[in-house]
């Protein structure tokens, strides 16, 4: 008898215990991918999949070794309106300046401080160049800076972003 009331406890539990691993499952795959969504092609490609955009360029030039540049990975990148944001209104990319062909574009945009984040046109020019870390507000207050001058200057296709950071 103790033998049986045993076996339905456990059974229980063990019922309990798939369900509950069932739902933790359920819940880690509907988690949508939070963050600023950056490629990974190289610096032609991401030129030519700016012009088809239509879009400017946003540039996280970072080294493995940066704190700072591993910070804003965690915290500024994943900020949910800076994401919405840049996904939204920049092609993406971020290139770490010590490997590959990230050494030729630290030459070619001079940079040498970390992080460095780069707004560009289509054609490859700088709009704006930002050095050191920078939070979410910051993050903010310069897209405003650039929609401005965007909208001053008619030099952008359309405005960089500001209804996804204000709406």
């Amino acid at each position: 008898m103790m033998q049986l009331k045993l076996t339905r406890v456990i059974k229980h539990l063990l019922l309990a215990g798939a369900f509950i691993m069932s739902s933790a499952i359920a819940q880690v795959k509907r988690i949508p991918h939070t963050g600023i969504q950056f490629l990974n092609k190289d610096w032609q490609s991401v030129l030519a999949i700016a012009k088809r955009a239509h879009k400017p360029i946003f540039v996280d030039a970072y080294t493995t070794w940066c704190a700072p540049c591993q910070e804003m990975k965690q915290t500024t990148f994943k900020d949910k309106g800076i994401a919405s944001s840049f996904n939204a209104s920049f092609v993406n990319v971020a290139i770490d300046v010590e490997k590959g062909t990230g050494i030729s574009f630290a030459d070619q945009y001079q940079v040498t401080a970390y992080p460095t984040l780069l707004f560009i046109n289509a054609d490859g020019q700088v709009i704006k160049r930002l050095e050191g870390f920078a939070d979410a507000k910051q993050l903010a207050a310069l897209l405003q800076i650039l929609n401005r001058r965007c909208v001053q200057q008619s030099s952008c296709s359309s405005s960089i972003g500001l209804r996804h950071l204000l709406g």
